[in-house]
């Protein structure tokens, strides 16, 4: 399974897709397609990349019979059965079924007494998932396609998964694709990428663009996304998170010899040495935000006031001033160029 995310992946097939998430102590995966073989091979991917934790929910995008075909097979498992209130009637009815002739795994199980009724949670406009770190968000998304649809959203990695409405193989139906685009707009979503059903993943500028929409506001918003990635990077002290937020052909002024960075790879060793300056956590404020764009290049500044405690166990705080360049490679915007400074101090004047 390709990763999208830390701790989300694309469970790619032939024709249809899952996306497993995992949380602290279990599971969710979105979408159950097809039939009970393919939520087989799903369910034993996802115990292969994240053993030892159960599956708790399985999502259904929508009821038509193509994308809840394996939905009886996550059930066996023990999973909650997640989807709109308007389907719940034909779920009931999918899971209460009895499969006398060739039993299915859901079968079995009642059959040995493991099993008996399913869990169902039924969602109207939507309803979060938490194990109290990570959220998943379900959102009801009315569409001219059918009724009931589910998208999901998960915030921190700044993924949603989608079924039908979108996707980047088949021809995209903007009437079906723009209700995706005005849910994430009008609940302020920063989605960086789309998984789809159908397909791959795809970049949201991509769907913007491909909509006649890219505009100021979701470049934006896309460079907000950029820069708090970067900045969680920091305070999880994860080098590679922060390095993603770059091109590989970067230019850089740092505050550390030699001050000049040429590629992504030689700006690595400054901030893996910064990290490790630090016992415990870093923190981190940003102020004075200004993000300007015209499609194809953008730039912002900022200022940066960072805190902690040094490994010699002293107080370290100081203040920054950020400049950066960014542009378009592959749909995604990454920064290209950056400027670290620090503000004089004035009392030494």
């Amino acid at each position: 399974m390709p990763p999208l995310a830390p701790g989300v992946w694309l469970a790619r097939g032939g024709t249809h897709n899952s996306l497993v998430i995992e949380m602290a102590d279990h599971l969710v995966i979105f979408e159950p397609p097809l039939f009970e073989e393919r939520s087989e091979a799903v369910i034993a991917a996802a115990k292969e990349s994240i053993p030892g934790k159960p599956i708790r929910h399985i999502v259904l995008s929508h009821f038509h019979d193509d994308h809840l075909g394996g939905v009886r097979t996550y059930a066996a498992e023990g999973a909650i059965v997640v989807v709109h209130s308007s389907a719940s009637d034909y779920v009931r009815a999918v899971l209460g079924k009895r499969h006398a002739v060739e039993p299915d795994r859901l079968e079995l199980v009642r059959r040995d007494g493991r099993h008996i009724e399913p869990a169902v949670i039924f969602v109207e406009d939507g309803i979060t998932l938490t194990d109290g770190t990570r959220e998943i968000k379900l959102y009801h998304v009315p569409n001219l396609h059918t009724s009931g649809m589910l998208v999901g959203y998960v915030p921190d990695a700044r993924v949603l998964f989608t079924a039908d409405l979108v996707s980047d193989t088949f021809p995209l139906i903007p009437p079906l694709a723009s209700s995706v685009y005005d849910l994430i707009e009008k609940n302020g979503l920063s989605v960086e990428m789309i998984a789809c059903a159908h397909g791959n993943a795809m970049p949201y500028a991509q769907l913007a663009y491909a909509l006649g929409k890219s505009s100021k506001r979701t470049d934006t918003a896309e460079i907000q996304a950029l820069e708090q990635r970067l900045i969680d990077g920091i305070k999880a002290k994860d080098v590679k998170q922060i390095m993603s937020c770059y091109s590989d052909d970067l230019f850089a002024y740092d505050v550390v010899p030699p001050r000049q960075y040429v590629g992504a790879a030689a700006f690595q060793k400054p901030w893996q040495g910064f990290l490790g300056m630090f016992e415990g956590p870093i923190n981190v404020d940003v102020n004075d935000l200004i993000i300007n764009s015209d499609g194809e290049i953008a730039y912002s500044c900022g200022v940066q006031h960072v805190t902690g405690t040094t490994n010699e166990g002293k107080p370290f705080d100081s203040t920054f001033r950020i400049t950066d360049v960014y542009r378009k490679r592959h749909g995604k915007w990454v920064i290209v160029q950056e400027h670290i400074s620090l503000p004089p101090d004035v009392a030494r004047w």
